[in-house]
C-alpha cells in the first residue's frame, strides 16, 4: 500500500483530487485540505523529521478513511477543525484524538478506541454518528462529547469500563441510542450559569455501570423513554 507524506516547513495544501493509500504529516505548519480527503488506508504523523507538529486543516469537509486514525490529538487542534471524519473501512484503531463530527460508517468489523494507542481517550466537539450496522467499541476508553449523540437503530456502541462525558458549555445535546448499545459510565457536567442547559435522551439507553449527574450542571430529560442502569 502506497505512503504519500507530506513534510514541509511552510504551510501546503493537502490535494484531494487522487485517492490515498497511506497519508502521513511531517515537518511544521498547517496541512489544509483543498477538499474531501478519500484515504484508503491509515492517516498518521511521521516521525521522518523528529520533534516537528504538523496541524491538519480540515477546510469544513468531509474526510474518508478506511485505515487507523493515527493522527493524534497534538496534530488536531479544535479551532482548525470544522468538518467531519468518517471512518468506513473495516476493522479500524482510533488513538488519542479530536475531532469536529465523527461518523462511525464501518461494515464488516469494528471501529475500536484504542488499538495499539497508550492513551486513547477522544473529544468530539460536534457531533457522533453511528450509521445503521456499523460498530463503534470505546472498551475501556474515556470520550467527551460537546454536540449531539446518534446512534442509529442498528448501530452498536459497546464500552466496558470507560465513560462518555457530556461537557458542552454552549448548547443543549441530545442523546439517541437503541436496546443493543451500552455506555461503560455516563457523566454529564455541563454549565453551572443561571440557566442550565439540557440533555434529552430521545430513545431508550444503557448505562452498563455509572450515571454520573453533576450538581446544578444540567437538567436531564428522558421524558417518554426508558433508561436501564447496571443492564450489561
Amino acid at each position: 500500500n502506497s505512503t504519500v507524506i507530506y513534510d514541509g516547513t511552510v504551510a501546503q495544501t493537502i490535494s484531494h483530487h487522487l485517492t490515498y493509500g497511506n497519508l502521513q504529516f511531517a515537518g511544521t505548519n498547517n496541512k489544509t485540505a483543498s477538499g474531501a480527503l478519500d484515504i484508503n488506508g491509515t492517516i498518521a504523523y511521521s516521525g521522518i523529521l523528529g520533534g516537528t507538529t504538523p496541524t491538519f486543516v480540515d477546510a469544513g469537509y468531509t474526510h474518508t478513511v478506511a485505515g487507523n486514525f493515527y493522527l493524534g490529538a497534538a496534530y488536531m487542534q479544535q479551532a482548525k477543525l470544522t468538518g467531519a471524519i468518517q471512518l468506513d473501512g473495516s476493522n479500524q484503531d482510533i488513538t488519542n484524538t479530536n475531532f469536529n463530527h465523527l461518523i462511525i460508517a464501518n461494515s464488516g468489523g469494528t471501529v475500536t478506541l484504542g488499538g495499539a494507542a497508550a492513551t486513547p481517550n477522544i473529544n468530539i466537539y460536534g457531533n457522533l454518528t453511528i450509521n445503521n450496522n456499523a460498530i463503534f467499541d470505546a472498551n475501556i476508553n474515556n470520550i467527551y462529547i460537546y454536540g449531539n449523540w446518534n446512534n442509529a437503530t442498528t448501530g452498536l456502541f459497546t464500552q466496558t469500563d470507560g465513560t462518555v462525558t457530556f461537557v458542552s458549555t454552549t448548547a443543549n445535546q441530545t442523546i439517541a441510542s437503541n436496546a443493543n448499545s451500552y455506555f461503560g459510565n455516563l457523566t454529564i457536567t455541563k454549565n453551572n450559569g443561571a440557566i442550565n442547559q439540557t440533555v434529552t435522551f430521545t430513545t431508550t439507553a444503557n448505562v452498563s455501570r455509572n450515571l454520573v449527574l453533576t450538581a446544578d450542571r444540567a437538567v436531564v430529560d428522558f421524558s417518554n423513554q426508558t433508561l436501564k442502569i447496571g443492564r450489561y
